[in-house]
């Protein structure tokens, strides 16, 4: 009796056992179908929140938000002669649709790399210009109105070519920016050096001397050309 017993349970026993197999691999298939509906969903509506700049290859450098609704982004794109043109896009509703701003007054070729904001009206952008008879120099632009109109605070070229990479705020009179000055080669090794400027009003930049800023910091191809040229 209990050998009957034990052969007719058996059966029942696969049973329940194929039936929650069945189950964990209808569970399984429709957790694996989930994402790709999600992604799938995710991808049509950024499509339909983000049209594509008719601008060209636009490449973005630095993003910066004041708050969940208003931020900024820098860039530029290479125009049909291969100069540089500056691109700034402004958003107020968290980043759901972004406007491009008039940066016209950085130049006929220059490029922006960063960007920062204090609060939703004082901003600052740096990069860089380039003219034939200077070469590329630091730039520095500003804005009181939230991004809408940018002037130019800063564009000198003390040296062989330089150019701005980062800038922040701590309120909206004081701020520092940093780069890299120098061009050409020395004895096979570039010769660049550390750009750094600074503001305690908001306006008006000064360019700390790079040589106090410290030596560790300078290329030894360069510092030859300092000496060289003293």
């Amino acid at each position: 009796m209990r050998q009957s017993a034990r052969l007719t349970c058996e059966p029942a026993a696969r049973r329940r056992t194929f039936r929650l197999l069945g189950l964990a691999l209808l569970l399984l298939s429709l957790a694996l179908a989930l994402p790709a509906g999600v992604s799938a969903l995710s991808a049509t509506n950024s499509s339909a929140r983000f049209a594509r700049t008719s601008a060209g290859d636009v490449s973005l450098a630095s993003v910066t938000f004041t708050d969940a609704a208003y931020g900024w982004a820098v860039g530029s794109y290479r125009d049909a002669s291969y100069a540089n043109v500056p691109v700034l896009l402004a958003t107020s509703d968290g980043g759901i649709t972004w406007n491009a701003r008039d940066v016209s007054s950085a130049g006929s070729d220059a490029s922006l790399n960063s960007i920062s904001f204090v609060d939703a009206q004082h901003g600052w952008a740096v990069g860089s210009t380039y003219d034939d008879s200077i070469g590329s120099a630091p730039l520095v632009l500003a804005t009181s109105d939230g991004g809408i109109t940018w002037d130019v605070q800063y564009t000198e070229n003390p040296w062989d070519g330089a150019w701005l990479s980062s800038v922040t705020f701590v309120d909206a009179s004081h701020g520092w920016a940093v780069g890299t000055c120098g061009d050409g080669w020395i004895d096979g090794m570039p010769a660049v050096a550390p750009y750094i400027l600074a503001t305690s009003d908001g306006h008006v930049w000064r360019w700390l001397d790079r040589w106090h800023a410290g030596r560790g910091a300078v290329h030894p191809g360069y510092q030859r050309r300092r000496r060289h040229v003293e």
